[in-house]
């Protein structure tokens, strides 16, 4: 039994084989392989790569929202021009101004009205806006806290505390991001 068990191992293999059977097997290996170059060079310059020379991708377009000059959307509405906007060096001064004035309504926009479009008018109607924004501090924590204390108490349903509970906690994220706790 134990002869049978012996491993034995074939060190050459010996097949005939004609110029003519290598032939369709070799122009198949070309066509294969040119293939595999073409998709190879289509994947390096594909558009959704990302290009080390580009810095910002394309993203959806985000519409952003207007400040009317209520205290209370001041703070959510310069963080959100801030990132959006303002920090983009892409964008030329002036231009960074037409977008600031195209996102301001009553009041806000009154403030900056009298600016015209050029580059060194934008650093002053960010100045005076933010001179806006922090002459009202004070006023949005008193008002935070007028309609915190304003609030109608919640009846016996689980909607209705619900309700409550969701417009407290808005107005005390409100107050904690401005330094009040």
């Amino acid at each position: 039994m134990r002869k049978f068990l012996k491993p034995t191992v074939r060190t050459s293999y010996s097949l005939p084989v004609t110029d003519s059977s290598l032939n369709p097997l070799a122009q198949s290996f070309d066509v294969n392989r040119n293939q595999t170059s073409s998709f190879n060079s289509q994947l390096m310059y594909a558009p959704h790569m990302s290009n080390s020379n580009n810095k910002f991708q394309t993203l959806p377009t985000l519409e952003l929202s207007k400040f009317d000059g209520n205290i209370l959307n001041w703070q959510a509405f310069l963080e959100s021009y801030d990132t959006t906007i303002h920090s983009n060096p892409s964008l030329a001064d002036s231009q960074k101004l037409n977008y600031l004035k195209a996102l301001l309504q009553n009041e806000a926009l009154t403030t900056v009205s009298g600016f015209t479009l050029t580059n060194l008018n934008y650093s002053k109607a960010i100045d005076l806006l933010q001179r806006f924004g922090q002459n009202k501090n004070k006023k949005i924590t008193h008002t935070y806290m007028q309609t915190l204390l304003a609030l109608s108490a919640p009846d016996s349903t689980v909607q209705s505390c619900r309700r409550f509970y969701d417009k407290s906690e808005t107005l005390i994220r409100g107050l904690e991001s401005l330094g009040q706790s």
